[in-house]
């Protein structure tokens, strides 16, 4: 299970608010093998216990989003040969049947069957608000020509403590886009990691996005 990733994202937004040094772009390295992530620290934004919550919403339909299950996941391994030039997919994020626009994303690793680049940098933080309506979900949608085979993350209110936890979900073959549930009224933070894969399975990539959402 790549729960690593969901810790990481969740302690770069803690640090990220703490000190108030969001949106600095961030650096790429290259290496020949993809990086082991290194321990981190829990997220703990309150002694109140995180929690989980169901994923599943409506099942999916040709062209929107899909909904996957919980459970472990390891990216399939990349197929040979590897192009020569391999940049991260982008997102863009939209509530409800509202305009969809750029997600806020930090890249976290791009690799092939030969190569790798990995990005490091703090997780931004988004400059305006996704506005919802009451039971919209936020939906993340990945560039053409990529599906996303994987995603977890956790939301949190812009002022204030508690967290709420969505489990690792695997999706379904071809998913372009993930609904993530929207749990709270007035201004919150949500943060997803996602592992994706390029339709010629050439390229994998993983990176965090985040959105500020504002519910009435």
């Amino acid at each position: 299970m790549r729960t690593p990733s969901l810790i990481r994202a969740a302690l770069a937004v803690s640090v990220c608010l703490a000190a108030a040094g969001c949106g600095a772009s961030p650096a790429r390295t290259d290496s020949s093998a993809r990086p082991t992530p290194a321990a981190a620290t829990p997220f703990a934004p309150s002694p109140a216990a995180p929690t989980q919550v169901p994923t599943a919403v409506a099942p999916p339909t040709a062209g929107s989003a899909a909904t996957g299950e919980p459970g472990a996941f390891e990216p399939p391994a990349p197929l040979c040969p590897a192009p020569p030039a391999v940049d991260p997919p982008t997102l863009t994020v939209a509530a409800g049947a509202g305009a969809s626009r750029p997600a806020d994303v930090l890249p976290g690793g791009v690799w092939t069957c030969s190569t790798s680049a990995q990005f490091d940098g703090p997780v931004p933080e988004p400059a305006a608000p996704v506005e919802a309506a009451p039971g919209d979900s936020l939906a993340f949608t990945i560039e053409d020509g990529w599906q996303i085979l994987a995603w977890s993350g956790f939301d949190h209110p812009r002022v204030g403590d508690a967290a709420n936890i969505f489990p690792e979900t695997v999706m379904p073959a071809g998913t372009g886009s993930i609904l993530v549930p929207i749990t709270r009224t007035g201004d919150s933070t949500v943060t997803v990691t996602i592992t994706a894969m390029r339709a010629d399975r050439r390229v994998m990539a993983d990176m965090t996005a985040v959105a500020w959402v504002h519910t009435p």
